[in-house]
């Protein structure tokens, strides 16, 4: 059987192919209490893609950035991997890690200061809370301000709008 690219076995074989933390990895960090040996444990196996950019004196904010910056890469590598008509489902995956900041923000919460430094924050952040919801709406996120009560809902209805059609299933 030849595997083709833009194919699910394409994609299942690249993935089981990359190196995964084992067992003993997750055992040793699990112990490390402080931040920078953890992370050059870390840095020092399977890991080391996710932490390109951190470094022992990164603060949290500027951790959970790169890691949502590491996750739409993968997202976008994973989605480049697969069939046409999967990628709009995979590439929408991307937007998971913002759900939680984003209901904050929908829900008239004050901008965390972290906002202003990160640009894919930015513009949101400094918007007024009565004028989110609409400026959601002009961007990638769009489907996301149909529902700002329920994120969660909003971004399953899109994700499963952008399935291929024969994987669609009603709930």
């Amino acid at each position: 059987m030849k595997i083709e690219c833009g194919s699910l076995e394409y994609a299942l074989a690249r993935l089981a192919a990359r190196p995964r933390a084992d067992a003993a990895l997750w055992r040793r960090i699990e112990v490390e209490r402080d931040f920078a040996p953890l992370l050059e444990l870390a840095r020092a196996g399977a890991l080391r893609p996710w932490l390109v950019g951190i470094t022992a004196a990164s603060g949290v904010h500027e951790v959970e950035s790169a890691l949502r910056r590491h996750w739409r890469e993968r997202v976008a590598e994973v989605a480049g991997w697969m069939p046409a008509a999967w990628r709009p489902a995979l590439l929408w995956c991307a937007w998971l890690p913002d759900l939680a900041p984003l209901q904050h923000l929908l829900h008239g919460g004050v901008a965390p200061a972290w906002m202003e430094g990160d640009a894919d924050w930015r513009e949101l952040a400094r918007a007024q809370p009565a004028q989110r919801v609409a400026l959601l709406g002009r961007g990638a996120a769009a489907a996301l301000a149909a529902a700002p009560q329920d994120l969660v809902g909003a971004w399953t209805a899109e994700w499963r709008r952008r399935l291929p059609a024969g994987e669609r299933r009603a709930q």
